[in-house]
């Protein structure tokens, strides 16, 4: 642990070989591919509103693009190369995918404010129109 915070630890061109660690990292992300495999899917061919179908696609499209880079990670860590395997990969890795999915949540509450706000403004709008009230 007290190696995690050293530089030789992060920009190490050999990191060593996987442990039991390897398998499981290489399962996790071929999880988050399939899963933002089934995302999609469920995306395009069910009837939502657009703003819960668009949130859906760039959630599958993040968990599908670092799933892929996980296992090329893996693959690359396996085979030893050196440039490649580095741990600063996956550091980078874990803050864009961080920056991303902050962008995502981002995108989803700004969009739900300008759906109540626009709600709130046709019941406004339609309080006073004559007809049937709700």
């Amino acid at each position: 642990m007290k190696n995690l915070f050293t530089l030789t630890y992060w920009f190490s061109l050999y990191p060593g070989a996987w442990n039991a660690s390897g398998k499981f990292f290489l399962f996790i992300s071929l999880g988050l591919v399939g899963i933002g495999t089934i995302i999609r899917a469920f995306a395009m061919f069910t009837h939502m509103e657009i703003i819960w179908k668009r949130t859906m696609e760039k959630l599958s499209s993040w968990l599908f693009l670092y799933g892929v880079l996980a296992v090329l990670y893996w693959f690359m860590r396996d085979q030893g190369v050196p440039f490649f395997s580095s741990r600063w990969w996956l550091l980078l890795m874990v803050i864009t995918a961080t920056i991303w999915l902050y962008f995502i949540a981002q995108y989803l509450l700004r969009k739900l404010y300008e759906m109540k706000h626009t709600k709130e403004s046709l019941d406004l709008y339609a309080k006073y129109l004559p007809g049937k009230k709700t």
